[in-house]
């Protein structure tokens, strides 16, 4: 709390982080939310405040309800969304430069409010990267698929008269 106080927030956060990996009180959580909020990492802060509010004792959280009331509300505000609306296997998500967890496709992921780099990547296909604009309660849909790999190949055959399938369709012969 002499941390946060004196507004050295990362040796707060990490304070309050092993506080609450060793004693799991979820009032630790609301200040794991408040130290998020100042430093910008609302995504997290909004994530901490949720999880205050589902394990604390209700009558704690009756007690604050006007606070986590008006840091959820602020926080929401602070936060949009990136929907991706398409299958790839393999999918790569990166967000400003951090990789997400691989995926097919159809994915949803909060980002704080702010411009942001998305870089789409798989196996077989030209990877594409655009910039973004999100504002806070909004939604970005990303819909357009990633545009397969071309890809060439050279058949020799000795057997005159052969005839050459790619996907079941006759290319020559």
């Amino acid at each position: 709390i002499d941390l946060f106080e004196e507004r050295n927030y990362d040796a707060a956060m990490a304070e309050f982080q092993r506080a609450y990996e060793l004693t799991r009180n979820p009032a630790v959580l609301f200040n794991i939310s408040a130290t998020h909020e100042l430093t910008g990492h609302f995504v997290e802060a909004l994530d901490a405040m949720l999880d205050y509010e589902r394990r604390a004792p209700a009558a704690a959280v009756a007690q604050r309800r006007a606070d986590v009331d008006a840091a959820l509300g602020r926080l929401r505000s602070r936060i949009g969304t990136i929907v991706i609306r398409f299958e790839a296997a393999g999918l790569d998500v990166r967000i400003d430069g951090l990789q997400r967890p691989p995926s097919t496709g159809n994915l949803e992921i909060r980002v704080p409010a702010g411009r942001h780099r998305v870089s789409l990547a798989a196996p077989h296909y030209q990877a594409r990267e655009a910039e973004f604009d999100v504002s806070g309660g909004s939604t970005i849909v990303i819909s357009e698929p990633l545009v397969p790999e071309r890809a060439f190949m050279a058949v020799e055959c000795n057997v005159p008269g052969a005839e050459v399938l790619v996907d079941g369709r006759p290319l020559a012969s």
